[in-house]
């Protein structure tokens, strides 16, 4: 007749490192739930750095791949990244080649801008996204409130997607005088109709060019 088995105890260490492992277990889940997208606006109170990461361009790495002699730095300004194609191919700016490759160019940074901050004037989020690269704090909480901190604020446009790629702040400008001076001197020139087709980036076109 065989023997019966003795079943092994369960010590008091054991059954605590269950319980943890459950309760670690249930707060990991609720933690996962607890970074899903927020759909509602933006918290003022969101630390910036979390709100708009470094990260690819990937309409303008699309765009670059275009041209296989020349090679995409993915942390540079992308207008000075443009200034470099244009010399790598030996382009003059008004041939058909330039023109040609500027268009694409365009094309891809009204495509960036909205893909990084949207498009849509009715789209709260899409207006707080502008006013955190701005480093407006706090975050303001209507759509009202975000467009009348935009339209008094002089900035260039390339910076907006500049600062999702290189990290650096957007930098803001006193008068539109200044702001014309310094696109002039970068060439940091995002193209009008681009911008004209964008909602909410028709609220931050400039005279430039007068």
């Amino acid at each position: 007749m065989p023997k019966n088995r003795k079943r092994p105890k369960t010590t008091t260490a054991a059954f605590s490192r269950r319980a943890l492992k459950s309760s670690r277990s249930h707060r990991s889940h609720h933690s996962a739930a607890a970074v899903l997208p927020i759909l509602s606006p933006l918290s003022s109170t969101i630390p910036k750095h979390q709100q708009h990461p470094r990260t690819t361009a990937q309409h303008l790495v699309e765009f670059f791949a275009r041209y296989p002699r020349f090679e995409y730095n993915l942390e540079a300004s992308v207008s000075a990244e443009f200034d470099r194609l244009v010399e790598t191919y030996g382009w003059e700016r008004d041939s058909k080649k330039g023109k040609k490759a500027w268009e694409g160019f365009s094309r891809a940074m009204g495509k960036q801008f909205s893909t990084f901050y949207g498009s849509r004037v009715d789209d709260i989020n899409a207006w707080q996204a502008l006013c955190v690269a701005l480093n407006v704090n706090p975050v303001p909480q209507t759509i009202h409130e975000c467009i009348a901190v935009i339209r008094s604020t002089h900035v260039n446009l390339v910076d907006f997607i500049d600062t999702r790629i290189t990290g650096n702040p957007v930098q803001k400008f006193a008068t539109q005088e200044e702001l014309r001076t310094y696109t002039k001197e970068t060439h940091k020139i995002f193209p009008r109709r681009s911008a004209e087709e964008s909602g909410v980036l028709k609220y931050l076109l400039r005279k430039i060019f007068i």
